[in-house]
């Protein structure tokens, strides 16, 4: 029995080639609004599940409208308006992911992800999700085959998914960003309703379509355009395995600072800041490591994992020690050499911190675990298990240092009370530095040992400069005094139940909004991607 429609057949392997474009197309969307996401929202759980069901959710009511179309009104044209519709969301969806971003900036993590996605990255994946039924409709000649044509159509549209997401993960983001991927996204889909309306002579469609990307196009170039009136001087700016990373000069004032600064963002969080003119961190929780740290002699070796621009490892290298440090993103390690003078003396693996931990066979004298990724620390990095094996590579009379968010008390600093017990657990004994300020701008140190440390015995005279003369760090240390502590409700964090971005969302989301407000309000002058 035939299948009939209101539109001349194309040739199979026209369909196919259209279901593989719009299967790619998918994945493709996916990757990049979760890296659209990343500069305001991070790259958390919550993001990540935000992405995957919005895009479900957008297949599904595109799979049911297309269906219902495809029944109805089953002819080319039909398909073809509907991948022009497609390919005008995709172009645009730099666009309407500044805007929609921007109006959410100031909700909570989960709300603002979830809200902004459903503006961007809904529409064209409903249009996406809209074209398979039709296409099946079209393609299908028999009701014998309907099976077969159904199954063809899904599995090209699948394999080309595959392909882009290797694609684009691997090569595309990480060499070209966001925006044109993006764009020439648009520009292949395009290409097939184009055709089809010219040689249709369909002409108003055909201009309303070229008239609808050249907009976007003009749009795009504004959007790229750096603004002249910023006091940010940006040098560096790529998209990759974490994200977006800038580095970009500050010329305005800073409080306290007459000098000129240089900082490091990865995903609109500074994750480096230092003075231009000697390489000093600003930061005190950098200094408050250094001091705590030299209570060990020359010549220790320190591992540092989360390397950022390296602040911490000058620090090292100035106190003496040799220096082992593990970054998992590659970007990161040439930005810290090309733009923050990180010394050549610095040894750096490029691989995740728990896995080197695993695979190492060195001991060392300090271990510094500093991997925050926006403003979250990645959660299996601060499980029982990993401190577990952290301590299997640290010598017994060894430093264990951890740089965290300010919160300690209230709810906020739950995350924080949790891993001083999972430190506990793991057989540490802890004690915690506070860097000045209010908890919502100041960071917590960890400083851990296997042993009782006697910070009493850190001298004056073994201090670098810019910790003493330049932070004006207190030494020895002043800790908090932990006797206060209400560890009742605090949780032991491990592998089985990584629930470190739970219970640290409120804090992290303070955080992300104060760094926000004090590095410029929309970070003016900057790309956002």
């Amino acid at each position: 029995m035939t299948v009939k429609s209101n539109s001349r057949q194309f040739p199979f392997a026209l369909y196919l080639t259209i279901s593989f474009v719009e299967g790619g197309s998918v994945l493709a969307c996916e990757l990049l609004s979760a890296r659209m996401i990343a500069p305001f929202y991070g790259t958390t759980l919550f993001v990540w599940s935000t992405v995957i069901g919005v895009t479900l959710t957008a297949l599904a009511v595109g799979y049911f409208l297309g269906g219902f179309l495809a029944d109805r009104y089953a002819n080319n044209e039909l398909l073809f308006i509907v991948l022009s519709l497609g390919s005008v969301f995709i172009a645009l969806m730099p666009i309407s992911a500044e805007f929609a971003l921007n109006i959410t900036a100031s909700m909570d993590i989960r709300t603002g992800a979830l809200l902004s996605a459903l503006i961007f990255l809904f529409p064209p994946l409903a249009c996406l999700g809209t074209t398979s039924p039709i296409i099946i409709r079209l393609a299908n000649r028999d009701l014998q085959h309907t099976g077969r044509t159904a199954g063809t159509v899904y599995a090209v549209s699948t394999v080309s998914g595959i392909i882009a997401t290797f694609f684009i993960g691997f090569y595309v983001i990480p060499n070209w960003g966001i925006t044109s991927p993006a764009y020439y996204t648009a520009i292949i889909m395009a290409l097939f309703p184009l055709v089809f309306f010219i040689k249709g002579k369909k002409y108003t469609y055909a201009a309303g379509l070229l008239i609808a990307l050249i907009v976007i196009t003009i749009l795009l170039q504004k959007q790229n355009e750096p603004s002249s009136s910023s006091e940010w001087k940006m040098l560096y700016k790529s998209e990759g395995l974490l994200g977006q990373v800038i580095v970009a000069d500050w010329n305005g004032e800073v409080k306290d600072i007459s000098e000129k600064n240089r900082v490091l963002f990865v995903n609109k969080q500074p994750q480096t800041n230092v003075l231009i003119s000697n390489g000093y961190s600003i930061w005190p929780y950098v200094h408050a490591i250094a001091v705590v740290s030299s209570i060990k002699p020359p010549g220790s070796d320190a591992l540092i994992l989360g390397m950022g621009g390296g602040s911490a490892a000058d620090e090292f290298l100035r106190l003496g020690f040799n220096v082992d440090a593990c970054e998992i993103d590659e970007r990161i390690v040439q930005v810290a050499r090309n733009f923050f003078q990180l010394d050549q003396r610095c040894h750096v693996f490029i691989d995740d911190a728990r896995h080197h931990i695993r695979m190492t066979k060195k001991k060392y004298d300090i271990i510094v675990l500093d991997t925050f990724t926006g403003e979250q620390v990645p959660s299996h990095l601060l499980t029982l298990e990993n401190c577990l094996e952290i301590k299997k590579v640290l010598k017994n009379d060894g430093l264990f240092l951890i740089n965290f968010t300010g919160f300690l008390k209230g709810d906020k600093g739950l995350a924080s009370r949790s891993i001083y017990s999972t430190l506990a657990k793991a057989g540490f004994d802890s004690k915690i530095i506070a860097t000045p300020g209010s908890e919502d701008t100041r960071n917590l140190v960890f400083a851990s040992s296997p042993i009782h440390q006697n910070y009493s015995l850190i001298s004056l005279d073994r201090q670098n400069k810019c910790c003493t003369d330049f932070m004006k760090v207190p030494v020895p240390p002043p800790f908090v005094d932990s006797s206060p502590i209400n560890l009742t409700n605090s949780l032991i964090f491990t592998d089985d139940k990584p629930v470190m971005e739970i219970v640290h969302v409120e804090a992290s989301e303070t955080w992300r909004r104060n760094i926000i407000k004090n590095f410029e309000i929309e970070f003016s002058g900057l790309p956002i991607f």
